[in-house]
């Protein structure tokens, strides 16, 4: 737990939208909006995923109750919430360790 506190990036929200071609665009404005300090972390086909900051958690209620009522006009079939993992935290603390190494040289 102490790992993932220190090194750990938030949550990540992901959101599969209908159709591939649904704009992301929509969705990063209603994110910032809501979540400020939020970034996306990647778009493939259908899937989008973003990545919330912990000190944020009270303003996901609101996000996900708009996600929620505006699924057909944002074409979004569903969407999920998780905390970073541990593997994603071994990820974190291994690059920044690459980017001091090749700092250093």
């Amino acid at each position: 737990f102490f790992l993932k506190n220190s090194f750990g990036s938030g949550y990540n929200l992901t959101i599969v939208k209908t159709d591939k071609e649904a704009s992301t665009e929509i969705l990063d404005k209603i994110i910032a909006d809501n979540i400020p300090d939020s970034k996306r972390d990647g778009d493939i086909g259908k899937e989008v995923k973003y990545t919330l900051p912990k000190d944020k958690v009270g303003n996901f209620e609101k996000l996900f109750r708009i996600l929620e009522d505006k699924k057909e006009e944002l074409k979004v079939e569903s969407f999920g919430i998780s905390l970073t993992t541990l593997e994603e935290v071994f990820l974190k603390v291994a690059v920044d360790v690459g980017n001091h190494a090749s700092i250093d040289k």
